[in-house]
């Protein structure tokens, strides 16, 4: 069997999130086709989770070639140095984005309760039964920090506003 681009982004992503960048890269590098966005975008966000800045840097530049006008990559190579703790370039990254008129779209999720389907979109409050998901993902916050369990390396911090 030919491996196909998807079965070499699945292997990257597996040895960048275990933290075997050197051997994700060299795979990426010896790939028959140029890494399409998701590969590049997967190697650089684990460049964030190990504190590679210099790849992190390389892979920047190459994912914002390939896709130049891609707001979700700026965000992306933000997110990255905001977790290396280099807030002057999250903040130029974001001046850029502004300059540019690049604007991120926000996240979406959905789950269907019965016949009834219930959307959510980041940021927007006006679900009717919002206190209550709230209170229910406190608590589940609260239940997974207390039996120590670990689904990703930030923090999520839910605010109401």
């Amino acid at each position: 069997m030919k491996p196909s681009e998807e079965h070499y982004g699945c292997l990257v992503k597996l040895l960048a999130n275990d933290g075997q960048l050197d051997e994700a890269l060299r795979i990426v590098l010896k790939m028959p086709s140029p890494p399409d966005a998701h590969i590049l975008g997967s190697l650089l966000a684990a460049c964030g989770q190990n504190h590679e800045t210099e790849l992190a840097d390389y892979i920047a530049k190459w994912l914002l070639k390939l896709e130049p006008n891609n707001p979700g990559n700026y965000v992306a190579l933000s997110n990255v140095y905001a977790t290396l703790g280099k807030w002057e370039k999250v903040s130029n990254i974001r001046g850029f984005m502004k300059e540019k008129g690049l604007k991120k779209i926000p996240g979406c999720s959905w789950i269907e309760v019965g016949q009834e389907l219930h959307v959510f979109i980041a940021s927007d409050k006006s679900h009717p039964e919002k206190e209550e998901i709230y209170m229910i993902l406190d608590l589940l916050g609260f239940e997974m920090y207390h039996a120590n369990i670990t689904l990703c390396t930030v923090p999520i911090v839910i605010q109401e506003t």
